[in-house]
C-alpha cells in the first residue's frame, strides 16, 4: 500500500484508454501542478517505473496491467492561456480542446489539432500532426520534468530534434507544459478551414500505421521541392496505378463471393473457353461493310534476256 495521499493502488487503466481494455496499474496518481508531480515521482523513484498517461489513444494495456506508477495530468496542467499571442497549454490538455480554445481567441495555426485524439504532452513527444502540419511547425518550447533527478527544464523546439512521429525525449521525461506560436485570424476563417473540421464524435485510436519516410518526404522537408517535381509525379502515378489494381482485385473477389452465395456453392470456377473461340479483340463494325477494292490486272513480267 502506498502512503502518499495522491496515490491509489490497483487502479484500472482500461477506462482511461480508447481501447477500453487492459488490467490495472500498481500505483496511480492524478497531479495538478509541478509540486505534486515532483512529490509523487520522488516517493516512488527507483522502486518502480513511471508512466505518464495522456488520453490513452495510442496505448494498449495488457491484461496483466502495469507494474509501476501511472501519472495523469489534470487541473492546471490540463488548461491553456494566452501570453502575447502565444498559447501556453498544460501537458494534459486534449488537443481538440486546445484547437477550439485557440479559435475562440481568434488565433490560428493550431486548428489541425482538432482531429488528433491525444494530449499536448503526447503531441510534443511524438510530433503529432495532420492536414499537412505538425507540432514542430507551431511549437516554441516545452517544459520538461525529469523523473531521474526531479529537475525541470525549458527545452526549445530546436533542441527536441523533432522528426516524423519522434523526438529525443526519453521515458523519464514528462512534458507538463508547452508554448505554441499562433497567427491572429478571424474566428470564422479559422472554423471554416478544412483542418478545423472535427472528426466524428466516436472513440479513435489515431494512426494504426506510419507512412514510410521516402526520399520525396526528405527533400520536401529540406526545401528542395521544386527540383524533384518529376520524382513526385512518377510516385503519384505509380501509387494511383496500384490503387486501381487493388480496387479491381477487390471487385473480382466480391463478385466471386456474391456469385458463390447466390448459387449456394463454396467455390465457383469459370468454365474454360471453347477451343473455337477467338480471344483476339476485334473492333465492332457499326456501319455497312465497305465494298471490296478492285485490284488492277497484274502486269506480265518483262522477258529476261537469256
Amino acid at each position: 500500500m502506498s502512503a502518499h495521499p495522491l496515490v491509489c493502488d490497483d487502479f484500472p487503466l482500461g477506462p482511461l484508454t480508447t481501447y477500453k481494455l487492459g488490467g490495472s496499474a500498481r500505483r496511480y496518481a492524478e497531479v495538478g501542478d509541478v509540486s505534486e508531480l515532483r512529490s509523487v515521482v520522488a516517493a516512488h523513484a527507483g522502486s518502480m517505473p513511471v508512466l505518464v498517461l495522456g488520453r490513452g489513444s495510442n496505448v494498449l494495456v495488457s491484461d496483466g496491467g502495469f507494474d509501476g506508477l501511472v501519472v495523469h495530468l489534470v487541473g492546471a496542467l490540463a488548461l491553456a492561456d494566452v501570453e502575447d499571442g502565444v498559447i501556453v497549454a498544460g501537458g494534459g490538455m486534449p488537443l481538440p480542446r486546445l484547437a477550439r480554445f485557440a479559435a475562440t481567441q481568434s488565433l490560428g495555426g493550431v486548428e489541425f489539432f482538432v482531429g488528433i485524439p491525444g494530449s499536448v504532452g503526447g503531441a510534443v513527444r511524438m510530433n503529432a500532426g495532420g492536414h499537412g502540419s505538425d507540432t514542430a511547425s507551431v511549437l516554441v518550447d516545452a517544459a520538461v520534468f525529469h523523473c531521474g533527478d526531479g529537475t525541470v527544464d525549458t527545452v526549445p523546439v530546436s533542441a527536441l530534434e523533432l522528426g516524423y512521429r519522434r523526438s529525443n525525449l526519453t521515458g523519464d521525461d514528462i512534458v507538463f507544459s508547452a508554448r505554441f506560436a499562433t497567427t491572429p485570424r478571424p474566428r470564422s476563417e479559422i472554423e471554416g478551414r478544412p483542418s478545423a473540421t472535427p472528426t466524428p464524435a466516436a472513440m479513435a485510436t489515431g494512426s494504426e500505421w506510419e507512412a514510410p519516410v521516402t526520399a520525396t518526404w526528405r527533400t520536401e522537408r529540406s526545401g528542395e521541392r521544386s527540383s524533384h517535381q518529376e520524382t513526385r509525379t512518377t510516385a503519384r502515378t505509380r501509387s494511383s496505378t496500384m490503387r486501381r489494381r487493388s480496387r479491381r482485385r477487390a471487385r473480382s473477389v466480391f463478385t466471386r463471393c456474391l456469385r458463390s452465395a447466390i448459387l449456394g456453392s463454396t467455390a465457383v470456377t469459370t468454365p474454360a473457353p471453347a477451343a473455337h473461340v477467338r480471344h483476339r479483340r476485334t473492333r465492332r463494325r457499326t456501319g455497312p461493310r465497305a465494298p471490296a477494292r478492285s485490284r488492277s490486272p497484274r502486269r506480265p513480267a518483262a522477258a529476261r534476256p537469256r
